[in-house]
């Protein structure tokens, strides 16, 4: 089931880079943001009113839950968006798959987690294939960059 869920996830994923990249001719980054995360939103209410809330019992979880919405949230989904605006969904999408990695590069450098051989073996193979498209999209001849004014 999990792996059945993690390729859903993918598909929707590519989708919605896709489609944001034809959409963003029309809608800019904050506009667009706005909606995304009112109807995540929504999703949300929907299963609380179904489950229940879970509050969090500490000041330090409460500002743990600002932390996530404004900055993993918020600030993550409107710089994607203006990013996917100025470079186009295939840039955005290729730039996207390094996540992985900066993200345990920052869980080793912050919150001090172990990387392990197969970890970084799995870093390596995330890069490589970044580079891997990359080149073939650059021997493509893909088209450059949109200017944010045009």
């Amino acid at each position: 089931m999990g792996i059945a869920l993690g390729l859903g996830a993918a598909v929707v994923y590519a989708g919605y880079i896709t489609a944001r990249g034809r959409i963003m001719r029309q809608v800019p980054a904050i506009p667009a943001s706005t909606v995304i995360i009112a109807s995540a939103a929504l999703v949300y209410a929907g299963l609380v009113a179904i489950q229940g809330p879970s509050l969090p019992a500490t000041s330090a979880g409460w500002l743990a839950i600002v932390g996530l919405a404004l900055v993993s949230t918020v600030l993550a989904i409107v710089t994607f968006l203006a990013g996917l605006e100025r470079v186009g969904a295939t840039t955005a999408a290729m730039v996207s798959t390094v996540e992985p990695a900066v993200t345990v590069v920052l869980a080793a450098l912050v919150l001090g987690e172990a990387i392990s051989a197969s970890i970084a073996a799995g870093g390596v193979l995330i890069l490589a294939a970044v580079l891997i498209v990359t080149r073939s999209e650059l021997g493509k001849g893909a088209a450059p960059a949109r200017s944010p004014t045009a």
